[in-house]
C-alpha cells in the first residue's frame, strides 16, 4: 500500500482510505483485494461476540503497526485502522523536551504520571522516555501493559503485554508484572479505580512506575487521582508519587505543531501540600517556580 496511507475504514463491500490529505473510496481492483483480505483476517480473529460490542486490537500489517477498532454499523462489521509511527520519536531532538527538567522525575522509584487531553501525545512521550532511558543504559527490566501496543520497543529488557490479547486488563497486568521482578512497570492508561490503586501500590514497593492519565494540568492530575482512589490510597498516593508531566499539543503562529508541558518533581514540600487535599493545590505553582519550571500558560506564551 502507499506509504502515506494513514487511516483506513474497511467494510464488507468497500473501504475508505485517507492518503495524505485525500479521501478515497476503494471498491475494486488490486487494492480492494488486498484490503478485503485484511478485513477477513481481522474479523476472523477479533470480531466481537455481540453486535453491540467493539474490540480494540493492534495489528502488524504493511510493514507497520496499526491501531484497530472492530465495530458494528449499518454497513455491517467495520474495521477502523490508524497507522502508528514505526519509529519512536526522540525525547529531545523530536519532542523538544528539556532533559534536565524531565529525567530527574524518573530517578529512583515511585509513580511518574504523564497527563494531557485526548490526542495530546501522552503515549508518545511515555514511549520516548522509555527509549531515552534505554539508550542511556538506565532503564532495567520493564513490563508494559498497553491497550493497544502502539510503539514496539526493540530492547529485550522490555516485555510488552496487550490488554485483551495477552493480559485480561490493566489491574491484572500490574499485579502479574510484580511477580516478574521488573525495575519498571508501565501502565498504558489509568482509567479506573482498581488500576489507580495498583499503580500506587507498585510505586510504594520499590518499582518505578510510568502511567498516563487524562487531565488538563498538574492540579487536575492530582484531583483526578484523588477521585479514583479510596481513602486509604488517598493517604498513600503522595508517598508513591515521584513526578508529573502534563502536556498539550498546540499550533504555533508559524503553522507548526508544538508540544508544551508543565512538570513538577514531588519533593517533601510537594507531598506536604498533597496531604492537605485539593484545597491546597494552588500552592503547587509556587513549588514549580521554586524548581524553575514553567506552567503551561508560560510555555505557551513563548510561542506567541
Amino acid at each position: 500500500m502507499k506509504p502515506n496511507l494513514n487511516d483506513l475504514k474497511i467494510y464488507n463491500e468497500f473501504a475508505v482510505a485517507t492518503i495524505g490529505n485525500d479521501v478515497q473510496i476503494i471498491k475494486e481492483g488490486e487494492q480492494w483485494e488486498t484490503l478485503s483480505g485484511l478485513y477477513k483476517e481481522i474479523l476472523d480473529v477479533y470480531k466481537p461476540d455481540k453486535p453491540t460490542e467493539v474490540n480494540d486490537p493492534s495489528i502488524e500489517w504493511d510493514g507497520d503497526r496499526w491501531r484497530c477498532q472492530v465495530y458494528n454499523s449499518a454497513y455491517g462489521w467495520g474495521c477502523a485502522l490508524r497507522r502508528n509511527p514505526s519509529k519512536i520519536p526522540h525525547l529531545v531532538e523530536d519532542l523538544k523536551f528539556i532533559p534536565n527538567e524531565i529525567m530527574p522525575l524518573t530517578q529512583g522509584t515511585g509513580l511518574v504520571l504523564i497527563a494531557g487531553p485526548t490526542g495530546g501525545g501522552k503515549t508518545t512521550t511515555m514511549a520516548s522516555i522509555l527509549d531515552y532511558l534505554s539508550q542511556t543504559q538506565s532503564l532495567g527490566q520493564t513490563v508494559t501493559i498497553e491497550e493497544p501496543i502502539e510503539y514496539m520497543h526493540t530492547n529485550p529488557l522490555i516485555t510488552q503485554r496487550e490488554v485483551g490479547v495477552t493480559v485480561n486488563g490493566f489491574f491484572e497486568g500490574v499485579h502479574e508484572a510484580m511477580r516478574q521482578f521488573p525495575k519498571n512497570v508501565v501502565i498504558g492508561e489509568i482509567r479506573h479505580p482498581d488500576t489507580a490503586e495498583a499503580a500506587v501500590q507498585a510505586g510504594l514497593t520499590g518499582h518505578r512506575v510510568f502511567a498516563t492519565l487524562h487531565a488538563e494540568n498538574i492540579a487536575d492530575v492530582i484531583t483526578r487521582m484523588f477521585a479514583l482512589l479510596d481513602d486509604q490510597h488517598d493517604q498513600l498516593f503522595p508517598q508513591a508519587l515521584q513526578g508529573i508531566i502534563c502536556q498539550h499539543l498546540v499550533h504555533g503562529v508559524d503553522g507548526n505543531t508544538y508540544c508544551i508541558y508543565e512538570s513538577i518533581k514531588v519533593t517533601q514540600q510537594v507531598r506536604s501540600i498533597l496531604t492537605e487535599g485539593t484545597t491546597a493545590l494552588p500552592r503547587l505553582n509556587h513549588e514549580m517556580y521554586q524548581q524553575k519550571r514553567k506552567t503551561l500558560s508560560e510555555f505557551a506564551q513563548k510561542l506567541v
